[in-house]
């Protein structure tokens, strides 16, 4: 029952950004969003071998930053797709850090940033194998490492 109750809450908040991106106006200048250079991603190391060959999504929980917005850790920036997930190979990942609604590059000093990260499956963020729950991360320049074999992940 508790996993089905985060697993609704994670649908949850994802409807609700998504909603954001839909009530944002469009943006004509043709920018990407980011700078694509330095900072904006997290690597994570150490993720346990059963994680080889899915794939990880993430995003902040409840914690506003600099602009008032969360970020999403996923693959590189893509306007056109929301959450686009990113293979795990090796024990190994690196996420593009964005801030949700305008895609510009994360580039903070934040300490302590929680967040939520979705195993999958597959490339599709229903298809899920497990998650961790309020992971601290710091950050410095918009670059952060975390070592995944001292996450709490619980699985579905």
């Amino acid at each position: 029952m508790k996993n089905k109750i985060k697993v609704f809450g994670f649908i949850a908040l994802v409807v609700v950004i998504g909603f954001s991106f839909t009530a944002c106006g469009s943006d004509d200048s043709g920018g990407g969003g980011g700078s694509g250079s330095g900072g904006g991603k997290l690597t994570i190391t150490n993720l346990p071998t059963q994680f080889n060959g899915k794939y990880i999504y993430g995003a902040t929980v409840g914690m506003p930053l600099a602009n008032n917005s969360g970020i999403i850790a996923d693959a590189d920036v893509d306007v056109s797709v929301y959450a686009t997930p990113v293979q795990i190979k090796g024990g190994t990942v690196v996420l593009e850090l964005t801030f949700i609604g305008n895609f510009d590059r994360y580039d903070g000093n934040d300490a302590n940033v929680p967040f939520y990260f979705m195993i999958l499956n597959s490339a599709v963020l229903s298809d899920t194998f497990g998650t961790a729950q309020n992971v601290s991360i710091s950050f410095k320049g918009g670059s952060g490492t975390l070592d995944g074999s001292k996450v709490n992940w619980q699985y579905q």
